[in-house]
């Protein structure tokens, strides 16, 4: 990890995969320790924030910094702010999400899913 770790002080980087289709919600990064995945990412978030795009499916890839190799993200305030967490370090996520959104929310990504094979079909 190219990041500054005092002594005796070990940081786990990981991945983070997130859908939704509300405004990014910007207190999760810091809430989470997460930073965009990429420039794609962040442009994502952005877009998400300035309300000239019309609302649409985002998912977005974060980096998450933590101090114990065990730690989950915050999945139950994920959801609460409109959001699922799809997969965690490659490992998916969907079935930690809370129940009532969980249905709501993959539909949007089976939706995005098929807007994205569209796309590379053209």
């Amino acid at each position: 990890m190219d990041r500054y770790e005092p002594k005796g002080l070990r940081l786990y980087e990981r991945t983070l995969v997130v859908i939704g289709n509300l405004h990014f919600p910007v207190d999760m990064l810091r809430y989470d320790n997460c930073i965009p995945a990429g420039e794609g990412d962040a442009n994502e978030i952005e877009r998400s924030l300035s309300g000239d795009e019309p609302i649409k499916i985002r998912v977005i890839e974060l980096k998450i910094v933590l101090r114990e190799k065990k730690r989950q993200p915050t999945i139950a305030r994920w959801n609460s702010r409109g959001w699922m967490v799809l997969e965690f370090d490659g490992t998916e996520m969907v079935a930690f999400n809370e129940r009532g959104d969980q249905d709501k929310l993959m539909a949007l990504y089976w939706a995005y899913q098929e807007e994205r094979k569209s796309r590379e079909a053209k």
